[in-house]
């Protein structure tokens, strides 16, 4: 928990890939920026789309066909000491026969890295406005509606140059529904505050104890406490790192242990990272847990491949849920101009005690063709499928069109 904070885990760095992917095209455009110096990177397009379900339910829903303009942006402000970046997206969008214009999906996110010789501060802040169903395969509301979550979390690590080191956190994260009707939707805030102590054992072996309280607030119930408390040990090796890491959190529900091994080897042209584990939960069952990233550099394109489940909290409810996912990305210049991208991803939500599922299926086909240095077109069709114990199948098909420009500006 602690060290995840600060380093991240393979199981943590999947869901964020997931989470945080409309942040991702904004900020694949500003990778490129000067080692110093202000960077401003834009990408403004048109777009048309028709979806045969907009709302994904087991019933189906009328379908649309919805237009209108959309920006993506970044800012990267970096020095020697420190590095300040800010991506979004947003857009207006018009449907048919609605004759009203609104403001579509927004994301933003902000981050703040200072360093010195012995310490550095992390600030980190996002905002999602979505609607509940927005395609990602992690969210699991469904209907109709909108979710917004907002996100903030700072860091401070000292003694990163010596053999003695330790570091404090703390991360907010509020939940709010709106215009929905599920009563399961219920508005929520998270509290994080924790802290950690680093030993170097010696030049190749690191010792990390960490502690954290995480408070869980939802309206109309009362408020939940979680303590954790996590002992790692990771092993510098030639060819990468060897880590194993024992997790107690104490819940009001009873606790919940977890051990896990995890290896990282970077290849000629890629990295693979695996864990394996077991964590019985607050119900003394016992559950394998796991994960495997992989990325790999062709010679003619990029493959991604992302597995893991693992026993956690669930973010809406703070019920005890099994969350396994699983991400497979391959891009490949098909002519000097043109450009095809697949994804297939999967994401299952379990509760442990009621042993209700949630599965969400998202495949996708995008084919870029660069008209000018700086114009292009996308096609894409993209197939969503849900899966639920208790409301059902329910799947769509989209098929979008979209115009853009990219420029940059340096400073």
């Amino acid at each position: 928990m602690i060290g995840s904070a600060f380093g991240g885990n393979i199981v943590t760095t999947a869901v964020l890939r997931l989470v945080l992917s409309p942040l991702v095209i904004a900020a694949c455009s500003s990778a490129a920026f000067a080692e110093t110096g202000v960077a401003l990177d834009f990408d403004i397009g048109v777009r048309v789309q028709g979806d045969s379900n907009p709302d994904l339910t087991a019933g189906g829903s009328d379908s649309s066909i919805t237009g209108g303009v959309d920006l993506s942006f970044g800012l990267t402000n970096e020095t020697a000491l420190s590095r300040l970046s800010l991506q979004g997206s947003t857009g207006l969008l018009s449907a048919d026969g609605d004759g009203t214009t609104t403001l579509s999906d927004t994301v933003l996110g902000l981050s703040y890295v200072r360093t010195t010789a012995n310490a550095a501060l992390t600030l980190d802040a996002s905002l999602r406005d979505v609607a509940l169903e927005d395609g990602s395969v992690i969210d699991f509301g469904s209907g109709t509606g909108r979710k917004r979550t907002a996100t903030l979390s700072t860091g401070a690590e000292f003694g990163i140059a010596g053999p003695l080191g330790f570091g404090v956190n703390a991360a907010v994260t509020d939940l709010r529904y709106r215009d929905t009707s599920d009563p399961t939707l219920i508005d929520s805030t998270t509290v994080t505050l924790g802290g950690h102590i680093r030993t170097d054992l010696s030049q190749v072996l690191h010792l990390n104890l960490g502690l954290a309280n995480r408070q869980f607030d939802q309206d109309g119930t009362d408020t939940r406490d979680t303590q954790s408390v996590d002992l790692g040990l990771t092993l510098d090796r030639p060819t990468g790192t060897l880590a194993l890491m024992v997790t107690a959190d104490n819940t009001p529900d009873g606790q919940r242990l977890a051990a896990n091994f995890e290896r990282r080897m970077d290849l000629p042209s890629g990295s693979v990272t695996y864990s394996l584990g077991a964590t019985r939960g607050v119900s003394d069952q016992t559950y394998a847990t796991g994960a495997l990233s992989y990325i790999q550099d062709l010679s003619n394109g990029r493959l991604g491949i992302d597995l893991a489940r693992t026993v956690q909290p669930g973010a809406d409810t703070d019920t005890e849920t099994l969350l396994s996912i699983a991400s497979l990305g391959y891009s490949q210049p098909v002519t000097p101009t043109a450009n095809l991208a697949l994804s297939l991803n999967w994401a299952e939500q379990r509760d442990t005690v009621s042993d209700q599922s949630t599965a969400n299926t998202n495949l996708s086909a995008t084919w870029t063709q660069m008209l000018t240095p700086d114009w292009a077109l996308d096609l894409g069709y993209t197939h969503l499928l849900r899966e639920d114990d208790l409301t059902g199948r329910a799947q769509s098909d989209q098929l979008s069109l979209r115009l853009h420009r990219a420029f940059s500006l340096r400073f």
